[in-house]
Order: C-alpha cells, then structure tokens, then sequence
C-alpha cells in the first residue's frame, strides 16, 4: 500500500480481495447444493403422486375383465344353473367393464340408470343401447324364476352382446 493513498477505498479493497475469495465458489457450491436437493425432492413427490393415482390402469383392469368374463361363459345354456352363473357372471363384469371404461363408479346403477350416466357421460348411442340391454336381460333373467331355463336365446343375445360390447374401444 503506498504510503498516501488518494482513496482509502481503493487500498482496502485491493488488500482484502485475497481473504475473501473464496465467498462467491462458496455461495455457488450452497446454492447448486440447494438446487438439487430441491429438485430431488420435487422429482420423489411428482413420481409418489403418480403412483398414488386412482387404482390400476384402466387398460389393463379392462383386459382382465374382459378375460374374466370370456373365461366365465359356458359352453352351453342348457343347464339352468350355468345359465344363471353366466347371467350373474355378466352382469357384474358389464357393470366393472363400464365403469372403468367411463372412469365413473358404476357397480349400484341399475340399467335405467346406467343407460342416464352413459348419456350423460357421453358414450356412443350404439353401446349405450347395447349396455342397457344386456343389464335389462340380465336383471329380467336372474329374478325370473323359470325365466332361465326356458328361454336359452336370450344366454346367447346376451352373449353376443357381451362380446360387442368388450371389443369396445374408446
């Protein structure tokens, strides 16, 4: 420092500069630190949330319905017992079927009701018919007494419905 600096700023700055370089790579190194963490955190709470979305994937929770209910059709109607298992067997199915398929839970409508939450919801006209045909059967035919041994057109129309209605793609 010379022995009459015109500005005492000027010298203080110059001598200090070397005790405190070190400040700014410090605050750098803290703030980059920072940031990571927090992005870490934001990464472990974006992938908790998403795995935290309702249930299972609706693709696959179709699928498996769909193979539930193929594997639950018998081989034939004539048999009165198989023919109410099937009926109930589809009636359950169609119901999961729809509500996963309309994102909506659907398994306490009946078939008027559920023929009004397809329309309100926004399905096709053709598989909103189709639906409340198969629940109509099914419920007609499940608390008919004789209803199902004597009428083995009806397993077969609900049957073929029941197809149509899973190779539904949306």
């Amino acid at each position: 420092m010379p022995p009459q600096p015109e500005d005492i700023r000027d010298a203080i700055t110059v001598n200090s500069w070397d005790r405190s370089r070190w400040v700014l790579p410090a605050l750098a190194w803290v703030c980059f630190a920072v940031l990571v963490i927090a992005s870490g955190w934001e990464l472990a709470l974006f992938v908790k949330r998403r795995k935290a979305r309702k249930g299972p994937d609706r693709r696959k929770a179709m699928e498996a319905v769909r193979a539930r209910w193929v594997s639950g059709v018998p081989a034939e109607f004539a048999d009165p017992k198989a023919c109410l298992s099937f009926y109930d067997h589809s009636y359950q199915n169609l119901k999961e079927y729809i509500g996963y398929y309309l994102d909506t839970p659907t398994m306490g409508l009946t078939a008027d009701e559920m023929r009004e939450e397809m329309q309100r919801l926004g399905a096709g006209p053709d598989l909103t018919q189709k639906v409340a045909k198969v629940l109509e059967a099914c419920e007609t035919l499940r608390y008919t007494r004789d209803g199902v041994s004597s009428n083995m057109g009806a397993a077969h129309a609900v049957a073929q419905d029941m197809r149509e209605i899973l190779n539904t793609k949306r």
